[in-house]
């Protein structure tokens, strides 16, 4: 995608012009698997408190729909409430990446072997069984 912009550019004479530049938007690379599992979540940090439902998901991070608005950089502790009878799943250390209102993106920090082997083992039954949307 190339849109185009308006660069300063310092003339011989110490003052600026402007010139058109293109810019070339650079794709985003994800590691890891996403997966569609919609679960309950409860989330808590320093001064931010809330629950919402996770959209998207995988080991090295989620999207979260919240009840309020977190700011990036801000660093939370989740529990997730697995569907089809999955025990909860505790991530100890997330940082928020990205925010849009009350949705934001979080990458996963620290997660317990324990935690991390049945986030594992969500992923990989998601793909093969459809999960009902939470409401």
């Amino acid at each position: 995608m190339h849109r185009e912009a308006f660069r300063k550019q310092a003339d011989v004479h110490g003052g600026t012009k402007l010139r058109r530049a293109s810019l070339t938007k650079v794709p985003t690379h994800r590691h890891a698997r996403r997966s569609l599992v919609h679960c309950q979540v409860y989330f808590s940090g320093i001064d931010v408190q809330g629950g919402g439902v996770i959209r998207n998901l995988s080991l090295e991070g989620c999207q979260i729909d919240g009840g309020v608005a977190v700011r990036p950089a801000t660093k939370l502790s989740l529990v997730l409430a697995l569907p089809n009878g999955y025990p909860p799943v505790v991530v100890d250390r997330t940082i928020v990446v990205w925010s849009d209102g009350n949705r934001f993106g979080l990458r996963h920090e620290l997660l317990l072997p324990k935690d991390y082997i049945q986030l594992e083992r969500l992923l990989d039954d998601s793909d093969t069984e459809p999960q009902l949307p939470v409401h």
